[in-house]
């Protein structure tokens, strides 16, 4: 504390409320500082991008989807490709009783 106290400018009549808050003044832009650099450091920015970009991606096919299922969008304009559905049982019985 009394190595804490030489660096602060204050005369021996200053009040603990002045002390605390030039204390806590102090701690305030170190903090401020330490946000600073870990935000300019670089490291770690890849990943996030990443990661946007991935959330970015989903975020547009959900919506083509929605869209897609509400009608909006017909499959023919958004360029979806439907996958070939494969006859069962019930439709190869069927297909049998017609002919």
């Amino acid at each position: 504390m009394a190595k804490l106290a030489t660096s602060f400018n204050f005369d021996v009549t200053t009040d603990f409320g002045q002390i605390e808050q030039v204390i806590q003044d102090r701690i305030g832009l170190n903090r401020a500082k330490a946000r600073v650099a870990t935000d300019l450091s670089g490291e770690g920015i890849a990943d996030i991008q990443h990661e946007q970009a991935m959330e970015k991606a989903m975020a547009e096919e959900a919506l083509k989807e929605f869209e897609i299922q509400t009608g909006l969008r017909t499959p023919e304009t958004s360029g979806v490709t439907g996958t070939e559905k494969q006859l069962g049982p019930a439709v190869a019985k069927q297909a049998a009783v017609q002919e």
